[in-house]
């Protein structure tokens, strides 16, 4: 597994390619300098604003969005070596094909324009409709949160568009097979894979709880709760089916793989057994401890691609957002 991983470069890393720094130096400092710009302006024009611990938190969500998604396309790249071991296709090689996959879910024009269809669609949902901020008194501070706050909408809609495509990814994978070979790989192989979309899906729901805790903080949580309570409670839900329907086609090929397995040697085994009652040989009864010992190998083999301990850890993820929204909906 000693493939080369040309790492893809997103947008969100083009756009500071002058920087020499580590992309999460970079998101952080940008998140900062726009927490500290804020407060300057907003010490400029002696307003004080009570709620300025919120934009604190959103300079947080800032850093984790465009960090999570720069993340999230190393983690899967760094699938690579697995998927080659794994995976044959006939028309295509198997790195080239997982490669230009992995591309395509963090394709800058696509994310772009998601991340624009995000700002039109929310940027009137919250300082129109919801008011958002509407306790400040400055115009000049107001100006700089439509485009502070509106750069955190198209970095969350250019998320929204990574995320959900990994799903295409996955469920596309039933057109490759696996290697005959399989059962003489570590499991960990083939759960490294469900791992890296639990660790995924944690992401997203870390960002969403974040996020929950700004909006019921802020002055529109007494209004709004129900009503982001409820969405909340769906996003978080969501991630569970999210991360069992990417899986499912995953699933589906090593199942069947495994019992196509499972039958040939046991045939295998038969045909020896039948030799073995007409008239017993030596070399017979060591073919089949060996065809024995390949069966229990098969068997060995993961129908999903996660173990327990990585299903226990998500779903504990789950809890966080749903308790919160609960409680709040309860001191409603």
């Amino acid at each position: 597994m000693n493939q080369t991983i040309d790492f893809h470069e997103t947008i969100l890393e083009k756009i500071f390619r002058w920087i020499k720094l580590p992309y999460p130096v970079v998101w952080f400092l940008l998140a900062v300098i726009l927490f500290l710009l804020r407060n300057f302006i907003l010490i400029f024009e002696r307003v004080k604003d009570v709620y300025s611990y919120l934009n604190a938190l959103l300079s947080l969500e800032l850093f984790g969005l465009a960090c999570g998604i720069i993340w999230t396309c190393r983690k899967l790249e760094a699938l690579l070596p697995n998927m080659v071991v794994l995976l044959e296709i006939k028309s295509d090689n198997v790195e080239d094909w997982y490669k230009n996959k992995v591309k395509s879910i963090f394709n800058n024009v696509g994310m772009l324009i998601t991340g624009l269809i995000f700002l039109i669609v929310f940027w009137p949902l919250f300082f129109i409709y919801l008011e958002w901020e509407s306790w400040l008194v400055s115009k000049n501070v107001l100006y700089f949160d439509y485009v502070y706050h509106g750069m955190i909408m198209i970095v969350a809609g250019m998320s929204q568009f990574a995320f959900y495509r990994i799903s295409g990814l996955f469920m596309g994978i039933d057109k490759l097979r696996l290697k005959s070979n399989i059962m003489h790989h570590k499991a960990e192989i083939i759960t490294e894979v469900g791992k890296t979309l639990m660790q995924i899906g944690i992401m997203a729901l870390s960002l969403l709880t974040l996020f929950s805790v700004i909006f019921y903080l802020s002055p529109l949580a007494k209004k709004y709760t129900n009503i982001i309570s409820l969405l909340v409670i769906i996003f978080s839900v969501g991630t569970i089916f999210w991360f069992f329907i990417t899986q499912w086609k995953f699933h589906k090929l090593l199942k069947n793989h495994k019992y196509k397995l499972i039958n040939d040697i046991s045939k295998h085994i038969d045909t020896a057994l039948n030799k073995i009652l007409g008239k017993p040989q030596t070399n017979i009864i060591r073919q089949v401890n060996e065809l024995n010992f390949l069966l229990n190998q098969v068997r060995d083999i993961p129908e999903w691609s996660f173990n327990t301990r990585t299903l226990f850890s998500l779903l504990s993820t789950v809890v966080i957002p749903i308790l919160a929204a609960l409680i709040q909906l309860g001191f409603q």
